[in-house]
C-alpha cells in the first residue's frame, strides 16, 4: 500500500466522515483542509471539488482482490462453526495461514478465527434499516441465508487482538455462488456501506444457512451416550415434545411443552402447547 493509501487508513481511524444523509452527494473528506493543498483546492472551493478528493482516495486506496486459492477457500474461516468455505472477499491482502506450536508436543496447530463483540460506535451509530434494505436489494441475485456486521480476530493459545477487524459476513447457500459472481455482490454491498459513510469495514461471503427450527438434524446427531455433556445441553434445545421451559426471570412456573402448533394462515408464528399451571399469568 502507497503512502497517500496508509495516509487514508490512518485518517479515517482518527476522524470519520460525516454522517450520511441523503446520499453521497453530502460526502465530505476527513480534515479537508490537509487535503485541500495536497490537491491545490483552495478554501472556497466547493463540495463537489471535495467529493472529488474522496474518490481519488478511495480508488487509491482499493486495490483488486484476488481469486481465492483451495487452501484458503478451505481453511479462511477455520474456527468458526462447521469450518464454512469462504467463497469471496473484497480484502486485497494476500491470506497466509497462521500455525502456532499446541501442547507439550507443540504439533503446529493452525490458529482459529473467532467473533468478537461489535464495538465501532461509527458503524451501530449508522446502521440503519435502509442501509439493511439497500443491503438485501444487493443480495436479491444469490441465494443468501443471512448477514450482520461482526468483528473477527485469531486464537491459538492466546487471543491475537493485534488481527481483529470489522467485516461484514454474509452467508450464502453452499456450493450456490461462484467466486466471479460473489465478488460483484461482494463489492456492491461495500460500496453500498460507503455511500452510507461506514469506511474501512471489507465484505465477506462464505457459505453458510440457518434453520428455523430449535434443532435441526445435525444437531440431534449429537445427542450420544458417549457425550454424556453434549447430550446433557442440547436436549433442552430439540424441537420434539417434552423439553423443559421456564421464566427467564426469577418467577415460578416451569414445565415442559407438549406438540407445537401454527395459528390459522400465519406461518411466520409457532406456539409451544402446556398446561396453564405450569406458567401461570
Amino acid at each position: 500500500m502507497n503512502n497517500l493509501s496508509t495516509s487514508w487508513s490512518a485518517q479515517l481511524s482518527e476522524k470519520p466522515v460525516i454522517h450520511h444523509k441523503n446520499g453521497p452527494e453530502n460526502f465530505q473528506c476527513p480534515n479537508p483542509k490537509r487535503y485541500r493543498k495536497r490537491f491545490n483546492i483552495s478554501d472556497d472551493s466547493s463540495s463537489e471539488s471535495l467529493e472529488k478528493v474522496t474518490e481519488i482516495l478511495h480508488l487509491d486506496a482499493d486495490t483488486d482482490p484476488y481469486e481465492p486459492g483451495p487452501e484458503e477457500a478451505k481453511d479462511y474461516f477455520h474456527g468458526f462453526c462447521g469450518s464454512p468455505r469462504l467463497v469471496a472477499r473484497t480484502g486485497h491482502r494476500r491470506w497466509t495461514k497462521t500455525m502456532f506450536p499446541m501442547g507439550w508436543e507443540q504439533t503446529p496447530t493452525q490458529h482459529e478465527k473467532c467473533y468478537m463483540a461489535l464495538q465501532d460506535p461509527e458503524i451501530i451509530g449508522k446502521w440503519c434499516k435502509d442501509l439493511s434494505m439497500s443491503i438485501i436489494k444487493a443480495l436479491s441475485h444469490c441465494e443468501w441465508a443471512y448477514f450482520f456486521p461482526i468483528r473477527t480476530y485469531l486464537r491459538g493459545e492466546y487471543r491475537l487482538y493485534d488481527t481483529a477487524a470489522t467485516i461484514l459476513l454474509v452467508a450464502v447457500k453452499p456450493a450456490s455462488l461462484g467466486w466471479e459472481d460473489g465478488i460483484k455482490i461482494a463489492s456492491k454491498c461495500r460500496d453500498i456501506m460507503r455511500k452510507f459513510s461506514i469506511f474501512d469495514v471489507e465484505v465477506e461471503l462464505m457459505e453458510g444457512q440457518y434453520t428455523p427450527h430449535a434443532a435441526s438434524t445435525q444437531l440431534e446427531a449429537l445427542l450420544r451416550p458417549e457425550y454424556p455433556e453434549t447430550t446433557r445441553i442440547i436436549r433442552p434445545l430439540l424441537s420434539h415434545p417434552g423439553y423443559s421451559i421456564a421464566y427467564l426471570e426469577d418467577r415460578p412456573g416451569e414445565g415442559t411443552v407438549g406438540l407445537h402448533i401454527k395459528l390459522g394462515a400465519d406461518e411466520s408464528t409457532a406456539y409451544g402447547l402446556s398446561c396453564r399451571r405450569t406458567i401461570p399469568t
